[in-house]
């Protein structure tokens, strides 16, 4: 027996964590939707999937909004949590100084002979 679900690509956990990541950490359901390139079921699954691994937390609307799809129009906004935001490769940090202020490196200098 095939699930009624439909399954996300494997991709669309780490792209919708770093859509959040990129909006500064909280993101509305509907600009979520159309930035996502996911389909509404899709990303409905996605979103269980991350709130189970407890890496973003839901926040629900009182009155449905009738402009979204059915699976969605109880969500208001989806914020990451700290644990999720633990969890998503991003570039390391450079130093806040100039690099000539940084102190150099003790002993001689090596060259190639």
């Amino acid at each position: 027996m095939e699930s009624t679900d439909p399954t996300p690509p494997p991709f669309a956990l780490t792209t919708l964590m770093a859509l959040i990541v990129r909006t500064g950490g909280t993101l509305r359901i509907g600009p979520m939707l159309q930035h996502s390139g996911l389909s509404p079921d899709e990303l409905r699954v996605v979103l269980t999937e991350l709130a189970e691994l407890r890496r973003i937390t839901i926040a629900w609307r009182r009155a449905p909004r009738d402009s979204l799809p059915k699976g969605l129009r109880l969500v208001d906004r989806v914020t990451i949590t700290r644990w999720g935001r633990s969890r998503i490769p991003r570039e390391p940090r450079r130093p806040a100084i100039h690099p000539s202020l940084l102190p150099r490196s003790s002993g001689r200098r090596r060259t190639m002979r």
